[in-house]
């Protein structure tokens, strides 16, 4: 329920979508924080970084994460890389426990490839205040207080927690590696004067793939994560009407011949971790997957 609130309701708000008025948006998103996250670093990352420059090397910062595994052929390559298509099926469930309490303070305080930095030039006294806030909240309420007054010993109460963002974690993983990070995925690259060789709407489309558009089970549980593209192309619009635009988009695609792509959820996670032993290895010149 953690990760299904998030992607369906929480992420509309995030991009001012699911209620009318802004401030009820931005009400709606402390919820971020009741998970123990900050929805104001969140929406920095994802809405200033990863929405303006999808899968463009050192400024996505929803693909570049750690250096645990490597994605983009401009990244480091080390030794161990070449086993990440099968150590990484051990490390996604605890996604949600490195976002919430190791990644969130390396965007706040990290000094190595901060890309935060980028689009921040002062993290304002609040934001700090309520990380660490948030996150004792998080705790008090999910662990300590079920502990104290539930009749169960206290590691059943820790394991039910772990459960929780272990399940949660590879949800919600599904949703980030299915939508840009398969074999065939492009990492487009600026010129020396910052530009991309695609428009705006091109560049969304090359980078972006769907998946499972047409499975209710998909739609419900990702909140319009499976129309990706209509997601990136109108992140205004609630996720609801994405299952009426995609048929547009699909035909103006075939009609123009622009990029589109849509795989089956089995396909896309499968793709993924091709993509993972391909990154793992010494590229071949002609397959970095750069435009």
């Amino acid at each position: 329920m953690m990760i299904v609130l998030f992607i369906n309701a929480f992420h509309d708000a995030a991009h001012g979508a699911l209620f009318k008025k802004a401030k009820h948006n931005e009400w709606f998103m402390y919820v971020l924080e009741l998970f123990g996250g900050n929805h104001w670093l969140w929406t920095r990352r994802h809405i200033n970084l990863h929405h303006a420059y999808p899968n463009v090397p050192d400024w996505d910062i929803d693909i570049k994460q750690s250096d645990i595994i490597r994605i983009f052929p401009n990244s480091p390559l080390f030794n161990y890389h070449k086993y990440q298509h099968i150590y990484m099926w051990l490390i996604y469930p605890f996604y949600s426990l490195n976002w919430i309490y190791i990644r969130d303070f390396k965007d706040f305080f990290g000094k190595k490839d901060n890309y935060v930095k980028k689009v921040v030039d002062k993290i304002p006294p609040k934001e700090i205040f309520m990380l660490f806030a948030a996150k004792i909240i998080n705790l008090f309420y999910l662990l300590f207080i079920p502990m104290y007054v539930l009749n169960q010993p206290w590691y059943f109460v820790l394991g039910a927690w772990f459960a929780m963002h272990l399940s949660g974690s590879v949800l919600g993983v599904v949703a980030l590696v299915s939508t840009h990070v398969d074999e065939d995925a492009h990492f487009p690259v600026t010129d020396p004067d910052g530009n991309l060789s695609a428009t705006w709407a091109m560049h969304q489309m090359i980078v972006t793939k769907d998946f499972s558009t047409n499975s209710k089970l998909a739609n419900f549980l990702y909140g319009g994560f499976t129309h990706h593209v209509a997601h990136h192309l109108f992140p205004g619009v609630g996720h609801t009407y994405y299952p009426y635009i995609t048929p547009i988009i699909r035909r103006y695609a075939q009609e123009y011949d622009l990029p589109y792509t849509s795989y089956p959820f089995y396909h896309a996670v499968r793709s993924h971790f091709r993509m993972l032993k391909n990154k793992g290895v010494k590229e071949n010149i002609m397959m970095t997957g750069e435009i």
